[in-house]
């Protein structure tokens, strides 16, 4: 199906601390490709980004307020708030502040997908830890990035404020996806590291026998200086079209 930069809208979740370090590499690198598709998602604002402030459901409120805690609440209420400002978008994307996106590649594998049906689309993974209550549940690597149809999303909504929450974010929207009988399609390109890993370290190539034998369409666990390496790696032959 046609699909172009405008009709995608990315959360990015970030905090305070990292508003000059990582979200500012996050800005000047991939997310100035797609600047007004990307929406940075804090507990404060932040002109200089800009970050716009989203506040925890009661949910998230009887959670904590660690940073990891933050973050699981920070999905739940991004997703909302992602909804809220861009009603008629087709695809909604959370992503980490230390997510590196490769918009090309993302465009391009969205293109086969209706947005009218209910999709959940990223790196699969699944919890194997026995005697969890989540054990064996099927998810996606919130670091790689979760995409959600227009369709899937928006019949979550109602859902978000009364889905148990456990001790990881992704696990927790895996969860709530998983309530609704839906399951995470698994996409080749997403990865949950960086490049190197999959290229130098013997689980990085169980993990990716081949090496990188995909379009990656986005990386995690990235520096904000090696954010600058993958943009002129990853974009600098890119056609990029809106």
């Amino acid at each position: 199906m046609a699909t172009s930069m405008e009709h995608v809208v990315v959360g990015v979740v970030t905090t305070r601390k990292y508003h000059e370090s990582r979200a500012n590499a996050v800005k000047q690198t991939w997310a100035k490709y797609f600047d007004r598709a990307v929406l940075f998602l804090s507990e404060t604002e932040c002109t200089a980004l800009p970050a716009v402030k989203i506040t925890p459901d009661e949910a998230g409120t009887e959670a904590g307020t660690s940073d990891y805690q933050s973050v699981i609440w920070k999905n739940f209420s991004g997703l909302k708030y992602l909804a809220k400002e861009r009603p008629s978008a087709r695809w909604y994307i959370l992503v980490d502040d230390d997510t590196f996106l490769v918009w090309h590649s993302l465009v391009e594998l969205l293109r086969y997908y209706d947005h009218r049906q209910e999709y959940f689309l990223g790196q699969e993974l699944r919890l194997d830890m026995p005697g969890h209550p989540d054990h064996g549940l099927s998810y996606l690597s919130g670091g790689a990035g979760q995409v959600f149809s227009h369709a899937l999303l928006h019949r979550l909504l109602p859902e978000l404020d009364h889905c148990e929450r456990n001790e990881w974010a992704d696990v927790s929207v895996g969860r709530c996806v998983a309530g609704l009988g839906v399951r995470p399609t698994h996409v080749d390109g997403f990865y949950s590291q960086p490049a190197h890993f999959y290229l130098a370290t013997e689980q990085g190539k169980r993990d990716a026998p081949l090496g990188l034998v995909h379009d990656p369409i986005s990386f995690h666990h990235i520096t904000p200086d090696q954010m600058y390496e993958y943009e002129y790696w990853l974009y600098k032959d890119a056609n990029i079209v809106d």
